[in-house]
């Protein structure tokens, strides 16, 4: 009989704190590639976490100028 291959909720989350450390790592590089970028991009006003707490959570201001 085949073994279902669909992944479980806890394997397909990954380690939780693994998984979050390395999406903060992702995200900390992804802002500071976009602020050095910042001045000649025309498109995004302001990008970033919508707190400082949380970094996951972002927001962003879109001008269509771009």
């Amino acid at each position: 009989m085949p073994r279902d291959k669909s992944p479980t909720r806890a394997s397909a989350s990954g380690s939780g704190s693994g998984s979050s450390k390395t999406a903060t790592k992702r995200l900390l590089k992804e802002m500071d590639s976009w602020r050095k970028e910042q001045q000649l991009e025309r498109g995004i006003e302001r990008l970033g976490p919508v707190g400082e707490g949380d970094l996951l959570r972002w927001e962003a201001v879109v001008n269509g100028g771009g």
